[in-house]
């Protein structure tokens, strides 16, 4: 596949990730809240706290869909192998592992406070063991996009 049309389609699908971040954490996320503060009014004091970790999330969700962004139009530009390329895998790798670790972070927190947050803990699980996947797969493509770095390196030297 050519590296335009491959960018393209990393693109869109960074578009529609982002689309659905957008959903989640500022229209979704707001609106469960606001059913959680009516349903336990003992918590309504959470709602705004709660809601500025779940930004802070998604902060640095967008910020790695950015670098993400990035990487995709490097290689439409057919700069796939750069070094660029492997400081924004390892930056998202380090965004994401703290995205994982506030996810966890919130199920402890709220543990120890006795915090009933129903079945929501197990959404904050699946976010975590997914925002961990993430962390681990850019972390693990970084390292090898930094071998074939070397290797074209070593490749253009040679000819």
């Amino acid at each position: 596949m050519q590296h335009k049309k491959l960018s393209v389609l990393l693109v869109i699908a960074g578009v529609l990730a982002g689309i659905g971040g957008a959903f989640m954490f500022f229209i979704w996320a707001p609106s469960v809240g606001n059913e959680m503060r009516s349903d336990y009014p003992e918590l309504a004091w959470l709602f705004w706290p709660a809601l500025g970790v779940l930004w802070c999330i998604a902060i640095l969700y967008a910020s790695s869909l950015a670098l993400y962004l990035r990487i995709s139009i490097r290689i439409g530009e057919n700069r796939s192998f750069c070094e660029e390329n492997v400081r924004g895998l390892r930056l998202i790798y380090r965004l994401m592992s703290v995205a994982a670790v506030l996810w966890l972070a919130c199920i402890v927190v709220c543990a120890f406070a006795n915090i009933d947050i129903g079945p929501y803990w197990i959404l904050f699980l699946l976010a975590a063991m997914a925002t961990s996947a993430f962390a681990l797969l850019a972390y693990a493509l970084s390292a090898l996009l930094h071998h074939a770095v070397h290797l074209q390196e070593d490749s253009d030297l040679t000819v």
